[in-house]
């Protein structure tokens, strides 16, 4: 469906000739929710913000643009795909937001190798792009990322003495 979505926004190749540039970007866009966030069709935010509740219902995430620019929902989803990782996050200050994200990019980037894709100066803005911020917590949420593992390493705990081993 994905696919047949992408054909359907780009009418044809004389759209890319003639640099429309509304349909290139809604077909980067389609490519990378394909292929990055791996997700396609009208509910992936939805699920991406199901799953973000039910791993750090504390930041209770409504959104991808201001629920993020305190840098603390960054910082709890690292302490969860890693105990222990930033466990002050709770008394971190939400007014210090640009080195709240920074540190928390950083910290991705140094145990996860979850690149610096944003800027924390955009990641602590109120006009964070929705779309970055979704390609960006993708990193965390495809098969072998770190909120894959942690989710998958906390439901094989619970399913013991059976394993699951994928959600697919």
């Amino acid at each position: 469906m994905s696919i047949f979505f992408v054909f359907y926004v780009l009418a044809d190749s004389s759209d890319i000739h003639e640099c429309n540039m509304k349909l290139i970007l809604a077909l980067i866009w389609q490519l990378i929710l394909k292929y990055q966030v791996g997700l396609s069709g009208p509910q992936n935010k939805s699920w991406i913000l199901k799953w973000l509740n039910a791993v750090i219902p504390e930041c209770n995430i409504k959104n991808f643009t201001t629920d993020w620019n305190s840098g603390l929902a960054l910082h709890a989803l690292l302490d969860f795909c890693k105990p222990g990782l930033s466990p002050q996050w709770r008394n971190l200050d939400k007014e210090n937001k640009v080195d709240n994200c920074r540190s928390a990019l950083k910290m991705a980037l140094q145990n996860f190798n979850i690149p610096m894709i944003l800027r924390p100066e955009d990641l602590a803005s109120p006009d964070l792009d929705e779309k970055s911020a979704i390609t960006y917590l993708s990193y965390f949420i495809k098969v072998g990322g770190p909120g894959y593992d942690a989710t998958l390493q906390r439901v094989s705990a619970r399913t013991q003495p059976k394993s699951v081993t994928n959600f697919t």
